[in-house]
């Protein structure tokens, strides 16, 4: 199914960006970065008490 091209993308290639494909972006990125920021950091507690565990 194709959408009429007068129809608004978020996912247009122009080199103007409307204001809601910014926020949407910002947001997107923004919940990546959080996301993966957190998991490196469970990873690395983890690992720590691990070898913590290991030297008792």
């Amino acid at each position: 199914m194709e959408l009429p091209p007068s129809s608004p993308s978020i996912f247009s290639t122009t080199d103007n960006p409307s204001t809601i494909q910014v926020t949407t972006s910002v947001l997107l990125t923004g919940t990546i970065f959080v996301f993966l920021f957190r998991s490196i950091r469970r990873h690395a507690k983890h690992a720590k008490e691990l070898v913590f565990f290991l030297d008792l």
